[in-house]
C-alpha cells in the first residue's frame, strides 16, 4: 500500500551543494557553506547563495546538489527527453529520469519533479534515517491535472 508522504509546488530547491561526496551523516559544522537556492529560469537555474554563503547570484544549465546519500551530483535538463541528466562529479557515471533527489538545509531527503517553471517537492526521509535508507524512490507518474502520484517501495533488510 503506497505511503502518504508531504508534496507541494514552489518555484525554489533550497539544496545543499558541493564538489565532492559527504559521508552521512553530514556534520553540522560541515553545512553552512554548503546552501544554496535555485528556480527555474527557463532550461537554466538561477543559483543564489543562502544566508551567510559567501558567493554570488548567477545562472547556470546546472544544479549541482548532494543527493540522499551524500554523494555529489550535477543535473541538465534534457529539453529534447523532458528529463534530467545526471552526472555524478567522483565517477562521471550518468543517467536520465524525471526525478531530483536532493537534500534540503536541513538534511532532509525530498524528491523534485519539474512542472512547468516550478517543482513538485516530495518529503522522503528525515535527515537522521527516520525512514530506513532501504527506501527507494522507484517511480514517480504525473497525472492530468498537476497531481503527483509517489510509489514507494521498501527493500528488504539484509
Amino acid at each position: 500500500m503506497p505511503e502518504d508522504f508531504t508534496q507541494h509546488h514552489d518555484t525554489m530547491i533550497r539544496y545543499l551543494t558541493g564538489n565532492q561526496d559527504y559521508q552521512q551523516p553530514i556534520h553540522p559544522d560541515t553545512i553552512p557553506p554548503l546552501l544554496w537556492e535555485s528556480t527555474w529560469n527557463g532550461n537554466n537555474f538561477k543559483h543564489t547563495p543562502g544566508p551567510g554563503v559567501a558567493g554570488v547570484s548567477h545562472s547556470s544549465d546546472y544544479m549541482q546538489y548532494l543527493t540522499w546519500d551524500g554523494s555529489c551530483w550535477q543535473a541538465r535538463w534534457d529539453a529534447g527527453t523532458n528529463q534530467f541528466r545526471h552526472t555524478r562529479l567522483v565517477t562521471g557515471a550518468t543517467h536520465q529520469d524525471d526525478v531530483i533527489n536532493y537534500l534540503t538545509w536541513d538534511r532532509t531527503k525530498w524528491s523534485a519533479v519539474r512542472d512547468g517553471n516550478q517543482f513538485v517537492h516530495i518529503y522522503v526521509a528525515g535527515a537522521e534515517n527516520e525512514i530506513p535508507w532501504e527506501k527507494k524512490l522507484v517511480e514517480v507518474i504525473t497525472d492530468v491535472g498537476d497531481v503527483i502520484q509517489v510509489l514507494l517501495k521498501a527493500l528488504p533488510k539484509k
